[in-house]
Formats: structure tokens, sequence, C-alpha cells
């Protein structure tokens, strides 16, 4: 099966003569009409297929892109679903472990800063930008036993599931 530039080349070198009346100006052959209007359908096959492939890979695209969103969507439930598992059991084991052949559920504990959302004498824990609180550095400081104005150290449990 010729390539598309090939037959390209082949239309190139002929030369019209008269009516109806072709001759290769390479070789000087002499072409009919028959065997031109061929080479020029092979060569709009040829460039219909090209546009075709076009068309197909971007509806496969299209159709991946799709399924792309769809698996996406399906994951955030399943997520969301399992963050509502390890939420439940947060809740009713508050705080124990539970172990079994299958699973280990054992709580973690983690301390972080809750903030009331007030400045005042928060100067040293501002973030110089649009007003922002630093909380990593509110949550070292109660730790060490500083007082931080407006923020207390609340304890949280979660759980780990293997």
């Amino acid at each position: 099966m010729r390539k598309l530039y090939e037959i390209e080349a082949d239309i190139e070198k002929i030369i019209e003569i008269g009516a109806d009346r072709y001759v290769d100006g390479e070789t000087g052959e002499i072409i009919s009409k028959a065997d031109f209007d061929a080479l020029q359908m092979e060569w709009s096959q040829k460039v219909e297929g090209v546009a075709l492939g076009y068309k197909n890979e971007c509806s496969e695209a299209d159709a991946i892109k799709q399924e792309i969103e769809a698996l996406t969507e399906r994951m955030n439930r399943h997520k969301k679903k399992a963050e509502g598992y390890k939420s439940f059991l947060n809740m009713v084991l508050a705080g124990k472990k539970f172990e079994t052949a299958k699973c280990i559920v054992k709580p973690t504990k983690s301390k972080s800063v809750e903030w009331n959302g007030k400045t005042e004498g928060l100067e040293d824990y501002m973030i110089p930008q649009e007003p922002k609180f630093d909380k990593a550095q509110a949550r070292k400081d109660l730790l060490a036993g500083k007082e931080v104005p407006n923020c207390t150290l609340v304890e949280k449990t979660s759980v780990s599931i293997k």
C-alpha cells in the first residue's frame, strides 16, 4: 500500500498536454485519463483515511476523558464513604484499640490549635500577608506551656485502618 507522499509525488510529475491527455514529466510516458483519475482517487482515499483517523482519535480521547470524569466521581464517593466509616469507628471506639485477624483499628492522638478568629494579642503569630493565623507556631508555643490569647490546645483522636 502506497503512502500519501508517494501518491502526491506521482501526481506532481504528471503534466496535462491536452484535453484528457497526460504525460509523466520524468519518463515521458503517456498516461490515460482513467489512470490519472485512479491516481487522484487513490490520493482522495488516503486523505479521507487520515481525516477519519483524526476524527476517530478525537472521539477516543473524548470517551477516555468522560470515563476519567466518571471514575473520578466514583473515587470521590468511595473516599467520602470511607471517611464516614472512619469517623464512625472513631466515635464508637472512643480511643480504644480494636484488633481481629482481618483488621487493626488503633487510636492515634494528635494536638491541633483551635482559634476563635480574634487577632488581639496574636501579632507574633500573624503571617505577614493578608491577615492569616499561624496555627503551627501557636501549637508549638501552647505545647511548650506558653499562653496564646484566644487559643486552646484540643486533643483529638483519630484512627488508622490497615
